[in-house]
């Protein structure tokens, strides 16, 4: 068929190579001419008809990809062979230009300008598409799915400069969108959606809708610049990865993009960085016909919507920063946002594959009029250290700037040394959980390069107080230096003016192993039980032995608290035994369980069992923690003990060490997850309850109907636990908080010391983090732990919360 010819003709040209075109045509006569029965006829052309969709798709979507032929070229040839398919394949090329709005959004006007080109050739399929796109902006904005209907909403309107639809619809769709800012009585964070979805597009159609309809859009600017002038900021605070704006300013996103925008508008709407395909095509475009948007109206707001979390703008370079090449556009300017944009989209749709995202963000079209690597490591940084969380998983951006690297080993190298020698520097003012970010990230990235760095520029930080954030940087990235590597081998690489604050070799701590001491209280029944255990003895002689001594706490050597010596040999000599890898520490606790169940059925001996546990860790954080959360999903020891053991005096050196709340954070993972995962197999029973009973009510299932009720009951109980955890998690963040200020303030000090400040972030990253499920609480917290009599340094930390979320 002629169809297929024209999409094997434009492949070919894609990769220059027209034998492989001649080729596939003899292929396909012989194929025609082999086989005469009906069913294999039927299967063939079903094979066929896909394998031409398959072709459609890898056409749309490969448009504007590494071609010798230029984009406008390439876009004519495209719209020909699929104006000439639509009778044929038009489900599908709809599915395809609508699927292209979310799955390439950095390549909207090419695919706008596309569409365009549809419309002129065929008025009926150009009107199908802007109701499929608006069909799909409605049902994004309904389920909350804000990221995708921000896209859509700027493909939409894009789709003005293409002809395909007249301003007046755009600014009807703005007028509604920025509508919601007289709604009284919901979030902020709602209005600031809206704004935001409105105002990032204006950089896509801003001076068309200036030239057609320029009243409507300078007073729907006007009610824009009155919104964003009177709306709460409270909670840039919590948000900013720096606590000051020297030397530069962190901004709001919302208040940053719109000075942006106003610096655009007296520019009058010029920018230099999005590709306008259709200005090509303007004599075609012009004569097509156009459409008018349907009424977009945004959805009554419920206490299920969740709208985005306002965010800081993240800036790391300034123009003096770069010295050669092109100057680093303005923080003001529109080109600024442009670029970023771009950035931050390609990584969202490439965060899967490094390698095709690290290609892809190189590739950007203008590169050669700004300093790209500057701004890709600014942006992915600022992607790494948001809070409250990063949009991706921590080792992405890591990944990502090893292949950044790997594809400009001469300048991105460079400008990333850079980075961190200025993150460096500015560590006293950064966010303690932004701190914790970059001593990780720094440590995997040395992992990759032997770990050589210019240590001897630090040599002087190594002389601060234990508690000073460039000090801690240098320990935690030291720490996960050593579980990357081991412990030697840091040692071999650091020079030896770093030796005070290098981290003890990960041994354990062994009391009661093969070489123990005769004057430590039970070391003689301690042998007896090691060889019982090496020689495989029955668990009631193990028990036996063990009862031998007091099961009554006692004080013992290197322990904070009495501790029962029962369940200190017991432990000590079980780790000992496991102590070469996690499967061998894993397999002993499973195999002597039993002997735990009667020694820790208590909190007060699960708080024992914690402390003996960090004895015997104490010189390896990465064990320790790996051990805690095994011991909690064990079973053994409850979320309440770990908590109440994080915030015990005996912890206070390690208060403020990342390992600690790596372990709350692990295990308070675990509680939080529960109740949704018990729920969704409840909902799961549920169904097949149904379906049972529709098909023939005598046959219902007793086990599922006992399963629906066993699972309702744990649902009930994983519930009340994470509600418990929030409550006692806040309750102690609290009390050590107060506490430091009553403190400070009675002897006449300021309060405002780094332990303090860290405290502080770790509780607004606590609230921030799970504010989802923290609003579901918020009465109670109120009522019982955040009420007017606490501490105003407190109380301040959960307005700016409810703020973010208000």
């Amino acid at each position: 068929p002629a169809c297929a010819r024209r999409i094997d003709v434009y492949s070919c040209i894609l990769v220059e190579d027209l034998s492989t075109w001649l080729q596939r045509i003899s292929m396909s006569r012989r194929r025609r001419s082999e086989g005469s029965d009906d069913r294999d006829r039927y299967a063939k052309r079903r094979r066929y008809e896909d394998d031409i969709e398959e072709q459609l798709e890898s056409l749309i979507l490969g448009v504007g990809e590494k071609s010798t032929a230029s984009l406008e070229s390439n876009l004519e040839d495209l719209a020909g062979v699929l104006a000439s398919d639509l009778l044929s394949h038009r489900k599908r090329i709809l599915e395809l230009l609508s699927k292209t709005a979310t799955a390439m959004p950095d390549k909207t006007s090419v695919y706008s300008t596309l569409v365009g080109l549809l419309n002129a050739k065929s008025y009926n399929f150009g009107g199908t598409v802007v109701e499929k796109l608006i069909a799909n902006l409605v049902e994004a904005l309904t389920s909350s799915d804000f990221v995708n209907a921000r896209y859509l909403l700027r493909f939409v309107v894009d789709l003005v400069n293409a002809n395909v639809i007249v301003p007046a619809s755009v600014m009807a769709v703005f007028e509604s969108f920025v509508s919601v800012t007289m709604e009284s009585d919901v979030a902020q964070v709602r209005s600031d959606w809206y704004v935001y979805a409105v105002i990032s597009a204006l950089p896509w159609v801003g001076a068309i809708l200036s030239e057609k309809k320029g009243l409507e859009l300078d007073k729907l600017l006007d009610t824009i610049d009155q919104y964003i002038g009177k709306r709460n900021k409270d909670h840039v605070e919590g948000l900013r990865v720096w606590r000051t704006d020297e030397p530069l300013a962190q901004r709001d996103y919302l208040e940053s993009l719109w000075e942006q925008i106003k610096h655009m508008q007296k520019d009058d709407w010029k920018e230099r960085f999005i590709p306008r395909p259709y200005i090509a095509f303007d004599g075609v475009l012009r004569e097509a016909l156009q459409h008018t948007l349907p009424p977009v109206y945004p959805p009554a707001h419920n206490e299920s919507s969740c709208y985005p979390t306002p965010q800081v703008v993240f800036r790391l370079f300034d123009r003096s920063d770069v010295t050669d090449g092109p100057s680093l556009p303005g923080t003001d300017t529109i080109d600024r946002y442009v670029v970023e944009e771009f950035i931050h989209q390609t990584i969202d749709v490439f965060h899967k594959d490094r390698k095709a995202c690290a290609l892809a963000l190189v590739s950007f079209p203008g590169k050669t009029k700004l300093p790209l690597n500057y701004m890709l490591v600014e942006a992915i940084f600022g992607d790494l250290f948001r809070l409250p969380l990063p949009p991706h998983i921590n080792i992405m951006y890591g990944s990502l700037l090893l292949e950044l690297c790997k594809l400009n080993p001469s300048t991105l190298p460079v400008v990333l040394a850079q980075a961190v020698v200025l993150l460096f520097d500015r560590l006293d003012t950064m966010n303690t959980v932004a701190l914790d970010r970059f001593a990780v990230w720094f440590s995997y990235h040395l992992s990759n390069f032997q770990y050589r760095w210019a240590w001897e520029d630090w040599e002087a930080q190594v002389s601060l107080p234990g508690d000073h954030p460039k000090r801690k940087f240098l320990t935690e990235a030291l720490e996960i230096c050593i579980r990357l590597a081991y412990h030697q081998r840091i040692v071999e690489v650091l020079p030896e003016s770093y030796s005070p604050i290098l981290p003890p070799d990960t041994q354990p701590v062994i009391k009661y192993g093969s070489e123990v001491k005769d004057s430590l209280p039970g070391s003689a029944v301690s042998q007896r039980f090691l060889t019982q255990v090496r020689n495989k003895a029955s668990l009631d002689e193990l028990q036996s032995t063990l009862n031998e001594l007091p099961v009554e706490p006692g004080q013992s050597s290197g322990l904070p608290f009495p501790v029962s010596l029962r369940l200190e040999v017991l432990l000590h000599v079980l780790l000992a035994l496991g102590s070469k890898s996690f499967s061998h520490m894993f397999m002993a606790l499973t195999k002597f369980r039993s002997l735990f169940n009667e020694l820790i059925a208590s909190e007060e001996a699960e708080l024992q069992c914690l402390a003996i546990v960090f004895d015997f860790w104490r010189n390896c954080p990465q064990m320790l923690t790996v051990l805690v959360e095994k011991l909690h999903r064990m079973k053994i020891i409850g979320f309440k003990s770990v908590v109440k053991w994080l915030f015990h005096p005996a912890m206070n050196g390690q208060f403020t060490r990342w390992y600690i709340w790596d372990i709350l954070n692990q295990v308070g993972k675990k509680v939080i997850e529960l109740p949704d995962a018990v729920s969704k197999e409840l909902q799961d029973v549920d169904e097949k309850l149904k379906q049972v009973k529709g098909d023939d009510p005598d046959k219902t299932s007793a086990d599922l109907q006992d399963k629906a009720v066993s699972l309702t009951e744990d649902l009930e109980k994983a519930e009340t636990e994470r509600k418990e955890l929030f409550l006692i998690v806040l309750q102690h963040f609290i009390l050590v908080l107060t506490q430091h200020l009553a403190e400070h303030e009675k002897e006449g000090k300021d309060s405002h010391t780094l332990w303090f400040m860290c405290t502080r972030d770790r509780l607004r990253q606590f609230l921030y983090e799970h504010q989802k499920v923290v609003m579901t609480y918020r009465s109670t917290l109120e009522a019982l732990l955040f009420t007017d009599e606490v501490d105003p340094e407190v109380g301040n930390v959960y307005h700016q919360f409810g703020t973010l979320v208000a």
